[in-house]
């Protein structure tokens, strides 16, 4: 052993700003640690211990060792300033290069692990750099099967992973990290009993389950007439239907990103701790540090990581058992329901209609020349559309309830500007069919809906009235439905009729057209996070809207 830190427990006492803010306590602390320390070195030169008086340090608050600063006063630890323009000289040198070596690559990732010690956000990149080598080991390991000298291109993704190892370093390395962070239960126990500090904490504990997950966030807010108390907030999704979610793991630690991207888009999490609970060991891990064994979970660890350097969160991974899942309910939210209501993955599946009644429906469409813009009643995993509303919020839904939409016959476009005619499409509920009728009349929009068949029903004589369905019966009539549905229950109706309806006639509604070739028509429009610009910025939109259709001539009224 050739290095020494020797510690001077101090007075217990409130936050100061040290011996160099000029602290009472600190200062009256300074000249027994200074006798201790001198003690230390005269026993040193009696035992020949040969200190070296270059490398020694005075009696102060700010130690540095190993390219770090020890800052006890703010309990932070940080990278050396002067230990950046090196790492920074050679990423540039990454960048700005066509070729590089895997020797020079296997540098920056050595240098860049190190960091990761005292800047957030750093770690779950590491991992990037070992993709592109193709192994973890370092040339210190001398395997002769490795030429470390060999040529690597510098890519268009490398060239962006080194910019984005570039930002992160430049602004966390200022900031450091906690040298003394509280262990995730006694975090918890602080967080349940109230007494977290003046830093926003949020807890959230997520489960995943074949079909998609269940997260219940945490935090202690303002109450009624001031008072503090805890909040909740219950996130339910499907898996969208690209997703890779063949292995448990996989599906854990996509959940993670899906309710944290669905959770920062209903509460402001911005510039705060968040601690994550889970019961997948190997999601938690590769959260906290990448994946190299595995590209599907290390995707996720990046798309989260990414998502919580944006928002300027600082992440808490906890591993819990998953009885603990299952005592809180969010075990049985993740798949048919429970403690938490109902709530659950299982309930927002369906109905949703298979492939071979959709094209049916897309070939009446096509007849006409219509195309559908949005799904009104759907969810990630069976979204006929790119843009879809939810019945839950899902992060990649336009909206979360089809009826908070003001009209469904047109919607400004985000792209151009302009304002398009909407070709909606709906399979709602049994029991929200009459609504969904009703509120399509009442904004004159054209729309595709499957309802169950009966004729008997209110709405029927409507739906036929508007109908423009060429055949006989005015509708398409699905005999099976079993057969043709999706995540059905057993109180489906046997049968459904498709409608495909122009309702424009019966409102006051103006004949707009789609812009032809604006791809905002159809394109997914995706929420901004609570408190972000774009939040901002819909929520001005929102109010716009609002206020346009206030002053239009009235509202708009249902002929017949």
């Amino acid at each position: 052993m050739d290095d020494f830190i020797f510690v001077k427990p101090v007075e217990r006492h409130p936050p100061c700003e040290g011996i160099e803010g000029g602290c009472t306590v600190c200062v009256q602390a300074l000249p027994g640690a200074q006798a201790d320390h001198q003690y230390v070195i005269d026993l040193g030169s009696r035992l020949g211990l040969g200190f070296q008086e270059s490398k020694r340090q005075h009696c102060g608050q700010k130690s540095e060792y190993a390219g770090f600063q020890f800052d006890t006063v703010q309990g932070r630890l940080r990278v050396l300033p002067a230990k950046l323009p090196k790492m920074e000289e050679c990423l540039q040198e990454w960048i700005l290069s066509a070729f590089t070596t895997a020797r020079a690559l296997a540098k920056i990732r050595g240098k860049a692990l190190h960091f990761s010690l005292g800047v957030h956000h750093l770690r779950v990149l590491v991992p990037e750099i070992s993709l592109a080598l193709g192994t973890e080991s370092d040339p210190s390991d001398k395997k002769p099967e490795i030429d470390w000298d060999r040529e690597v291109p510098t890519t268009d993704a490398m060239v962006e992973l080194g910019r984005e190892l570039l930002t992160v370093i430049s602004k966390g390395a200022p900031l450091g990290v906690e040298m003394w962070p509280l262990h995730p239960s006694s975090l918890y126990g602080r967080f349940l009993r109230g007494r977290y500090g003046s830093a926003p904490l949020f807890v959230l504990t997520w489960d995943a389950g074949p079909n998609g997950y269940a997260g219940l966030l945490r935090w202690w807010g303002e109450g009624r007439g001031g008072s503090h108390e805890l909040k909740e907030l219950l996130l339910v999704g499907t898996w969208p239907a690209d997703a890779e979610v063949q292995h448990q793991a996989h599906r854990e630690i996509l959940a993670a990103c899906l309710a944290t991207e669905s959770a920062a888009q209903q509460v402001d999490l911005r510039n705060s701790v968040v601690l994550f609970r889970n019961d997948a060991e190997a999601a938690i891990a590769a959260l906290r540090k990448g994946s190299f064994q595995s590209p599907v979970m290390h995707r996720s660890a990046m798309r989260l990581n990414r998502l919580l350097y944006r928002l300027e969160v600082v992440p808490r991974m906890w591993h819990v058992p998953g009885l603990a899942l299952v005592a809180e309910g969010i075990d049985g939210a993740s798949r048919a329901g429970g403690e938490l209501g109902d709530e659950c993955v299982d309930g927002v599946l369906g109905p949703a209609v298979g492939d071979e009644l959709w094209e049916a429906i897309n070939s009446e469409l096509r007849r006409l020349g219509w195309s559908a813009t949005i799904d009104l009643f759907a969810t990630a995993s069976n979204a006929r559309c790119a843009r879809y509303c939810s019945r839950t919020h899902e992060a990649g839904a336009e909206r979360t309830d089809a009826f908070t939409m003001l009209d469904w016959s047109a919607s400004d476009c985000p792209v151009c500007g302009l304002r398009h005619a909407e070709m909606v499409y709906a399979y709602p509920p049994t029991v929200m069919a009459r609504k969904t009728v009703n509120k399509a009349m009442q904004d004159g929009a054209r729309m595709a809906l499957v309802v169950p068949l009966a004729v008997t029903a209110p709405h029927w004589q409507k739906l036929l009235r508007f109908s423009v369905v060429d055949n006989a019966d005015r509708y398409l009539r699905v005999r099976n439905a079993r057969a043709s549905v999706r995540h059905g229950s057993p109180h489906d109706p046997n049968e459904l009729a498709v409608f495909v309806c122009d309702f424009r006639s019966a409102a006051d509604a103006s004949d707009l057209s789609s812009v032809a070739g604006c791809p905002g028509a159809v394109a997914r429009r995706v929420r901004g996070q609570c408190g972000g610009g774009r939040d901002e910025e819909d929520r001005r939109r929102l109010q716009e809207e609002l206020l346009r259709l206030v002053a239009e001539d009235g509202p708009k009224g249902v002929q017949g």
